[in-house]
């Protein structure tokens, strides 16, 4: 049984659900989506005292007094078109398999009612037949992130295409390296990054990256001062080719872990 304080909440999820501006809702609608969602019984009062109350916190809801027919919630963490532009992003993307771009796709248009949420999702075309070598590449994202930010350095081990086209390790020894961004580029995502030792730039494909895990090591550098915007201009060939595969392994400062 939900609590009375909690029913304030029941309310903002119904009109955050199944509101817009094409979809109002009456006073009596709501009552009707608590009893049948929720199991609440709610006066006509409370309904009102409780929108108010949402109002009052800075959350934008247009009611009868505005528009002579109920109540839809204005305020959204995106405007459609946003949505819209960040589903056929994902759509798009060729290193995240059609499952994923599903999941993904799903997650910003539930943020809109039901009624929008379905037309974008079945607007949105996810092209097939696409795979990723590694699909844990949403992982390592989080994984080189924490590393750039907590000014850590990457040790890792490299992988190559054999003749068989299969992925293995280049050696016995991990190399070390000091992530600075991760970038999209030529359809693909990658880690900006210098080696130990080395002072120039170099590439690796994130989509490459395998089994991340964390060492508990002190820490060995610091951030540079450096942005995406002040790297070399270079760093990209024209074409990009294939490159090596990393099996990663971030190095964290003492008492991050």
């Amino acid at each position: 049984m939900i609590s009375q304080k909690a029913t304030i909440l029941c309310i903002y999820e119904i009109l955050k659900k199944y509101s817009d501006e094409n979809h109002l809702l009456s006073t009596d609608k709501i009552r009707e989506r608590l009893k049948q969602i929720y199991d609440v019984d709610m006066e006509r009062r409370a309904v009102y005292r409780n929108i108010d109350a949402l109002r009052s916190t800075g959350i934008e809801i247009e009611g009868f007094s505005e528009n002579r027919e109920g109540y839809y919630l204005i305020d959204r963490i995106f405007e459609p078109s946003e949505i819209r532009l960040l589903c056929d992003a994902v759509a798009s993307s060729e290193i995240i398999t059609d499952e994923a771009s599903k999941r993904i796709i799903k997650k910003p248009a539930e943020s809109q009612s039901i009624f929008q949420s379905r037309m974008l999702q079945k607007t949105v075309y996810v092209k097939g037949n696409r795979s990723s070598v590694n699909k844990q590449i949403f992982y390592n994202i989080d994984t080189l992130n924490i590393a750039i930010n907590q000014g850590c350095k990457v040790s890792a081990y490299l992988l190559a295409y054999d003749l068989e086209m299969n992925l293995s390790e280049t050696g016995s020894d991990p190399v070390i390296f000091s992530p600075y961004a991760t970038l999209w580029a030529s359809g693909n995502y990658y880690i900006l990054a210098k080696l130990e030792g080395e002072d120039a730039f170099t590439h690796l494909r994130i989509d490459r990256l395998k089994k991340s895990n964390y060492w508990n090591r002190a820490l060995i550098w610091s951030l540079a001062a450096s942005t995406p915007c002040s790297m070399p201009k270079n760093i990209f060939p024209a074409k990009v080719k294939r490159t090596d595969t990393l099996h990663l392994t971030v190095i964290l400062p003492y008492g991050t872990v």
